[in-house]
């Protein structure tokens, strides 16, 4: 601390370290959201003393981390008996008048949210905060949650056989409820005429992506500049990968280029939630895998992508999905996914794809295709 060191508060004491670890154990059991609220303030103020009277500073911002998630979980636990208003989904409308005094919307949701965890998920997350085997991250640690509690709330939406929709996606995707995709994965036809399809892909991608979560699709070079302007009206831009292509190359004459790698244009909702796990910005295409469908993809860049950005359980969508590239590549990475496809015949082949004895994983029970 600059200046004059003064005495913590009482409530604090001199070792910091202990009234956190105290704190973050007696959270389950504190009896009002008032009691709950006066000790996540405090913790701001136990942070200012780390590195005073002896107290190891990484420690006590770790134990203070660890503090407050155990902390909100507890005031989500209380808000949702006494409330019943702010639960963690974006189309429930909080009225402010309806939380107790200094709780705000956003804050009750982001409490309830934690609360809606696992207790074992939520009680080794808290563990790996305290001893330093996780990032001491509360905004990293609450996206996580959210994702993990739109996987795992009820109300399925009704699907096609093998968890795909029949129809335009700008239609269809009116069904996908707000914020319970992690992940849009997509190939949209590479004709001008089809270039609007990326800019409404990314509106719909805006609206049912969770936050921290991506926006993946293939473009051609010729009108990237293009795409890359119709997607940011609604997605931060983040990257472009490159799809290296095998074999012999497509020589576009209109340019005098021989094409050796497809761009891959990556946007995401606010930025991306788990940054920290680091992905090569090449991914090879080893083998051409046409012959299901003449605008067919290679499954080995979808699993790649799929396993880089999601985890276990999250919902993999795919608004053109073609013959369902994307949707098996989910299916066998153990993913959750929803496929929509214009035309009939093409929506066939998917659904024989991924329900196909080589599909490599458990189904995807209609049950489960959305669960929110």
């Amino acid at each position: 601390m600059n200046g004059l060191i003064v005495a913590p508060p009482r409530e604090i004491g001199r070792n910091p370290v202990h009234t956190l670890t105290r704190w973050r154990v007696e959270a389950a059991n504190l009896p009002s959201v008032e009691v709950v609220r006066h000790r996540i303030e405090l913790i701001a103020v136990a942070k200012l003393w780390a590195g005073e009277f002896g107290a190891n500073k990484d420690e006590v911002v770790r134990m203070a981390v660890a503090a407050r998630l155990a902390l909100e979980r507890r005031l989500g636990e209380l808000l949702a008996i006494t409330v019943r208003a702010g639960r963690p989904r974006k189309d429930i409308i909080i009225r402010d008048d309806n939380l107790p005094e200094g709780v705000t919307a956003n804050a009750s949701s982001i409490a309830q949210t934690l609360a809606a965890t696992p207790e074992d998920w939520f009680a080794k997350v808290v563990g790996a905060v305290a001893s330093g085997e996780r990032r001491a991250n509360v905004k990293e640690i609450y996206l996580e949650a959210k994702r993990m509690v739109a996987a795992g709330e009820g109300g399925a939406i009704p699907l096609d056989e093998g968890g795909i929709v029949l129809g335009d996606f700008r239609q269809a995707g009116e069904l996908i409820p707000d914020e319970s995709v992690a992940l849009v994965l997509t190939d949209p036809p590479y004709d001008r005429a089809s270039l609007e399809l990326y800019g409404a892909a990314a509106k719909l991608a805006a609206r049912v992506l969770l936050p921290g979560s991506s926006f993946i699709a293939d473009a051609p070079n010729y009108v990237l500049s293009e795409v890359l302007g119709l997607c940011s009206e609604h997605l931060r831009y983040w990257w472009t990968l490159a799809l290296l292509l095998p074999g012999d190359h497509a020589l576009m004459r209109e340019f005098g280029v021989r094409v050796s790698f497809k761009p891959l244009v990556w946007f995401t909702k606010g930025g991306r939630f788990n940054k920290q796990n680091l992905i090569l910005d090449t991914v090879l295409a080893p083998v051409k895998e046409k012959g299901e469908h003449e605008w067919q993809q290679g499954i080995h860049a979808a699993k790649f992508l799929i396993e880089s950005l999601t985890v276990k359980n999250d919902m993999v969508l795919d608004p053109m999905c073609g013959s369902g590239t994307t949707l098996l590549a989910a299916r066998r990475c153990g993913r959750r996914w929803l496929g929509i496809e214009a035309k009939v015949e093409t929506a066939s082949l998917a659904r024989q794809r991924v329900a196909g004895p080589d599909s490599r994983a458990p189904q995807n029970p209609s049950s489960l295709a959305f669960t929110r």
